[in-house]
């Protein structure tokens, strides 16, 4: 009788057949004939190691770069949700110091509660170094992460300065001494003066120097001088302080006619 294998036992026993041992696709007949006159099989087959180091080199480099990228965005959305927090945190400044003001002045009027004012007064005085405390520390956060998020720690490094009563401590016309006029580092200094000008504006000891400086930036500052006559404008009271916030809009539309609309409300303002 006859016996015929199943499918299956020839499938186990396949790997018996010399044909298969060692078997080399090189090698094989039926590529014998294709390989003869096609480059490309003559090429890997002669170089098929190397090719294979090259494709692995690549998509090392590709992971490699995907995990980079995907640190680094990483990184800077932490560093995008510091100065958001930075940000709220500034602008509760005001309303901390003022309720720290009224407490104060409740507690100079308060008469037989004195006591009571004395625990209000802390508890204004608490929040408002709590809060600096941590603008303290965001800014020291912001400071080691990567652009644009080093430089804007700066800038509100300054505010915060102005605010505390440094300014004196600080360059405003740092900026001048930055000869590239065209250099993100002239931008961040004239930045950083605009800044600091601005918030040297709202301390009556300060007044005269933040204007100085804005007025110094409307003349001769390349990228915030429009910002700085506007605010020289809008902060002009005496015939003086509008004399001069007038010259420096004009000097402005002489060398930029292109902004003579932007600045039109501004000189309307500061018309005798």
């Amino acid at each position: 009788m006859e016996t015929r294998n199943s499918p299956e036992h020839e499938s186990n026993t396949a790997p018996s057949n010399p044909r298969f041992a060692g078997h080399d696709i090189f090698q094989d007949p039926a590529l014998a004939e294709t390989m003869k006159d096609d480059p490309f099989f003559l090429f890997m087959k002669k170089w098929w190691l190397q090719v294979a180091f090259v494709a692995a080199a690549v998509v090392l480099g590709v992971y490699a770069k995907g995990a980079f990228e995907e640190t680094y965005r990483n990184e800077q959305g932490h560093a995008a949700d510091l100065f958001v927090e930075l940000q709220s945190r500034f602008d509760e400044l005001p309303v901390l110091e003022a309720s720290l003001e009224k407490a104060q002045g409740d507690e100079a009027k308060a008469g037989d509660k004195k006591e009571d004012a004395a625990k209000k007064v802390n508890a204004a005085k608490a929040a408002l170094d709590q809060s600096k405390a941590r603008i303290e520390s965001l800014l020291a956060s912001l400071s080691d992460t990567k652009k644009p998020y080093s430089d804007l720690a700066k800038l509100y490094q300054g505010a915060l300065a102005a605010r505390s009563g440094a300014a004196s401590n600080l360059s405003a016309d740092g900026w001048t001494k930055i000869t590239d006029s065209a250099s993100q580092e002239r931008f961040v200094a004239e930045l950083a003066a605009l800044v600091l000008a601005r918030s040297q504006l709202d301390r009556d000891s300060d007044v005269a120097a933040g204007r100085a400086t804005l007025r110094s930036l409307a003349e001769q500052g390349t990228y915030f001088d429009v910002a700085a006559a506007l605010a020289l404008a809008n902060a002009a009271q005496t015939t003086e302080e509008k004399k001069e916030a007038r010259a420096a809009i004009e000097s402005i539309q002489m060398r930029s006619p292109e902004q003579t609309d932007t600045l039109s409300v501004a000189l309307d303002h500061v018309k005798e």
